[in-house]
């Protein structure tokens, strides 16, 4: 056990210690679980969420453990907590955004010049939907939350591939299944009227 915070960090980053495996082996026991339960509320797919664990730990640990070393507020286990869940949060981002653009680049585009979708352009296709969708749906005060979670629920249905179960998952959107499916073909329905025609968006 380590009942002395600081120097618990101190031993983290510090290879040279005779106890450094067991400072790992007692942050894994201590935020193993913290970690992995945010990871999967934002990921939702278990290979992913063990891939992203492990990218969280070489975060720790580049460039000489500089995000330990990093770290200010050293008597405080609780705000660590809070900053291990902050580097969590975006490699969980990096994560769904890749699973975006990995998708993106598998879409054939009906038009002129038929054929894949080169990488350079997928950011600026996914940005020509979402400001369809903006100009399409109504954004008073009122609907902007709701406007933007069916943007959210359409990006990782049909772009992302998320499946229906793992959407509704989510827990901040509290949706059900069927739900899901309405908000999608709604939208689906919309950007057909507008003239895309995203080929995959039909599977």
């Amino acid at each position: 056990m380590f009942d002395d915070f600081p120097t618990f960090l101190e031993i983290l980053a510090n290879p040279a210690h005779s106890r450094y495996q067991d400072s790992w082996r007692e942050f894994e026991r201590r935020y193993q679980p913290l970690i992995a339960g945010k990871l999967y509320r934002m990921v939702c797919n278990k290979e992913r969420v063990n891939d992203c664990h492990s990218r969280v730990l070489e975060c720790l640990i580049a460039r000489d453990f500089k995000v330990i070393k990093d770290f200010k507020e050293r008597s405080s286990e609780n705000a660590f907590k809070v900053y291990l869940l902050t580097i969590t949060r975006s490699i969980a981002i990096r994560e769904l955004k890749a699973r975006l653009l990995e998708s993106f680049s598998e879409y054939e585009m009906q038009g002129p010049e038929q054929g894949m979708i080169s990488m350079q352009n997928i950011e600026d296709i996914h940005g020509r939907i979402v400001l369809c969708f903006r100009d399409m749906l109504s954004f008073t005060k009122k609907r902007a939350y709701q406007s933007e979670r069916d943007i959210f629920i359409f990006t990782l249905r049909k772009m992302a591939k998320f499946n229906t179960k793992d959407v509704s998952g989510v827990p901040a959107l509290n949706l059900k299944t069927g739900d899901i499916d309405n908000i999608v073909h709604r939208l689906m329905k919309r950007l057909q009227k507008k003239g895309f025609k995203l080929i995959d968006f039909v599977k």
